[in-house]
């Protein structure tokens, strides 16, 4: 039973089991006159744990727009930005953040779980986010001279989102773009 198998990872302080069953048993009888009448049914429920987990990947490409071989003021650096919900619960009101950028484009770039579970409402970030969906997003920023000063642009990305009952979910990624100057 669901009692015995939490009893035990308590006694023993193990971590709680990611998946458990209850199984519910009943037995009826009854009499019609002189007939006895039973019947019994079992039902079985697989409980699994809920895990909210998401993962942010930034990726950051130098361009050079005049082929120098060199970072120059105006030039700019493309951001790509992949978010996937590596949980097995949706993630509601996903939103990116970042210290240089605003990302936009927001796209579904694979919908791995259940078919048209993840929606978009045109709000900043996404409306909701199916347990092994991806998303994708673009950003461009340009380069400035004091980026030039200090060698390199370093950013930070956030993705936050929230499960049902609004428990919050976040994953940060750091992307260093280094110069040649």
């Amino acid at each position: 039973t669901l009692a015995a198998l939490l009893a035990s990872a308590v006694l023993w302080g193990s971590a709680l089991p990611t998946k458990a069953e209850i199984i519910n048993s009943v037995v009826a009888t009854g009499s019609f006159g002189s007939t006895t009448i039973g019947a019994t049914a079992t039902e079985q429920v697989d409980v699994i744990d809920e895990i909210a987990t998401l993962t942010l990947d930034k990726i950051a490409t130098f361009n050079d727009a005049n082929n120098n071989g060199f970072a120059d003021a105006g030039e700019t650096i493309s951001y790509t930005f992949t978010a996937a919900n590596t949980g097995n619960v949706t993630m509601n009101n996903v939103v990116l953040t970042d210290d240089k950028v605003t990302a936009s484009n927001f796209s579904l770039f694979s919908d791995a779980g259940v078919t048209g579970d993840s929606t978009d409402d045109a709000a900043p970030g996404w409306l909701v986010l199916g347990p092994g969906d991806v998303l994708t997003a673009t950003a461009t920023y340009t380069i400035l001279a004091t980026d030039l000063d200090a060698g390199q642009v370093t950013n930070n990305a956030r993705i936050d989102a929230t499960t049902v009952p609004d428990d919050p979910v976040f994953a940060t990624d750091t992307a260093i773009t280094p110069f040649n100057t």
